[in-house]
């Protein structure tokens, strides 16, 4: 019995082992961009605030804030209270098990284009 629990760990391990080790190795560049290529981008006119739910509407799309979302105007940190109805806003999101929406990042401001090369 022990032996198999032991044989049952030591496989455990070993599949375990390159998922922790890859994802461990990724810098924070690399972890920015796989969570940029994951989450769905947003860009258009504020047309409601609710800081008491805790939502912005953009385009039609309620997306929800949380502690966890990174709400910036002119690269400094504001909060949601600091975004006004028909702010331009860009940014990302992730859709949840409950089919909402919320912000991973929310970017007051103009888009920024890439120039061309």
């Amino acid at each position: 019995m022990n032996r198999n629990i032991t044989i049952g760990l030591l496989g455990l391990s070993i599949v375990a082992t390159p998922v922790w080790i890859s994802t461990s190795l990724a810098g924070p560049a690399d972890q920015a961009m796989l969570l940029q290529e994951k989450s769905p981008a947003f860009h258009g006119k504020v047309g409601a605030v609710d800081t008491s739910a805790g939502t912005l509407t953009v385009d039609g799309m309620v997306i929800r804030i949380t502690a966890s979302s990174k709400l910036t105007k002119a690269d400094k940190a504001i909060s949601l209270a600091d975004i006004k109805v028909g702010d331009d806003v860009h940014g990302t999101t992730k859709q949840m098990a409950d089919g909402k929406t919320e912000a991973l990042t929310v970017k007051v401001g103009p888009q920024e284009t890439k120039p061309k090369p």
